[in-house]
């Protein structure tokens, strides 16, 4: 398939890649929430993120289109974090997973 055809298939589930930062992002999520609030609540946290990276491969425009940012770049929440991603033909590309209280753009523009 090419192009964004995949909007017009009610069951067409897109790639879902992580970047090297969003990895390290989620292995530091799961141990600062282990460390603050102890492994049953990070274990939700990350099940939560999970159900997330699902909802972005059936419906890849899910997340609310971020401007600031010459790239098309998407994001979508679950507090206190947030997925900043982009959609390019049949794939969700995952470029970082960072905490609210993070400068956004900053934080993303250091990384490309």
């Amino acid at each position: 398939m090419c192009g964004r055809s995949w909007r017009r298939l009610p069951n067409h589930v897109v790639e879902l890649r992580l970047s090297v930062a969003a990895l390290r992002d989620l292995r530091q999520i799961r141990a600062d929430g282990i460390r603050d609030f102890g492994a049953a609540a990070s274990d939700a946290h990350m099940l939560g993120l999970e159900r997330l990276f699902g909802l972005l491969r059936r419906n890849p425009l899910a997340g609310q289109r971020r401007f600031e940012f010459t790239q098309p770049v998407r994001s979508l929440s679950l507090r206190p974090h947030r997925i900043l991603y982009r959609v390019e033909d049949d794939k969700v590309s995952i470029d970082r997973i960072i905490h609210q209280a993070r400068d956004v753009p900053r934080t993303f523009r250091k990384d490309q």
